[in-house]
């Protein structure tokens, strides 16, 4: 099986920092979302953000099964990532 993760950060983030660091300690290839937590009232609350995160926080690292196409996980805060990795 294979999968694609997807990083939701904000790049003033040391959450953020410490997952990329995982993933980099893991040698996982990952796509980079920013998430900027400011500009229009905060992008961690538009819809096509909160389809998949409803808690809204970041970082947030969404796993995908790249054969099949769906969602397999989604895990939001350091050390939950972190945790899932």
């Amino acid at each position: 099986m294979s999968y694609e993760f997807t990083l939701y950060s904000y790049w003033r983030s040391s959450s953020s920092w410490r997952v990329r660091l995982m993933l980099a300690a893991k040698g996982i290839e990952y796509e980079t979302i920013p998430v900027h937590l400011v500009r229009d009232g905060g992008e961690q609350h538009m819809p096509d953000f909160t389809e998949y995160n409803p808690m809204r926080q970041l970082p947030y690292l969404l796993v995908k099964d790249s054969e099949h196409g769906g969602v397999v996980h989604g895990a939001a805060q350091s050390i939950a990532i972190m945790e899932l990795l």
